[in-house]
């Protein structure tokens, strides 16, 4: 069995160099806009990453939406006014906290994150275009790999 050759140059900046631009990118007030245009209601960035957070991992308390996120609790608070007042969501009492409630999205709001992941879909469908579909799988096997050693959920 041969022996690799050694590795001579680190590739972990260009790695990181990548991923800062993607997020750059994907998280850049074109982009935003772009994705927003294709919802069926306008959502502020706060309202989007709730309703983005509720549709991967439901049902939440505030408290886990503010650590998810990195928001705010003011400005989840809000958010969350603003999201039941347009019927996306709804707080139920936590039956393992008496003091808590768990946030649900409510049909209108698993809608709009429906709407929210075909619009996630076709950028991204856009942006592997010509792409083979060995090369995708391996981008997300890479991916999950990356994201599950970091220890997120």
């Amino acid at each position: 069995m041969p022996t690799p050759e050694p590795v001579t140059e680190d590739p972990l900046p260009e790695l990181i160099t990548a991923l800062r631009a993607y997020t750059d990118l994907w998280r850049s007030r074109a982009r935003q806009e772009a994705f927003n245009a294709t919802l069926p209601i306008p959502l502020d960035s706060t309202e989007g990453w709730i309703i983005w957070r509720l549709d991967a991992q439901p049902p939440a308390r505030a408290i886990d939406i503010v650590k998810a996120t990195g928001i705010g609790k003011a400005g989840i608070s809000k958010a969350l006014r603003r999201l039941a007042d347009q019927q996306l969501v709804r707080q139920k009492p936590d039956p393992d906290d008496s003091r808590a409630a768990l946030v649900h999205l409510t049909q209108q709001g698993q809608d709009v994150a429906a709407a929210m992941r075909d619009a996630a879909t076709a950028m991204v469908r856009a942006s592997v275009d010509g792409w083979t579909t060995e090369e995708q799988r391996t981008l997300t096997a890479l991916l999950t790999r990356l994201v599950s050693a970091q220890g997120a959920s």
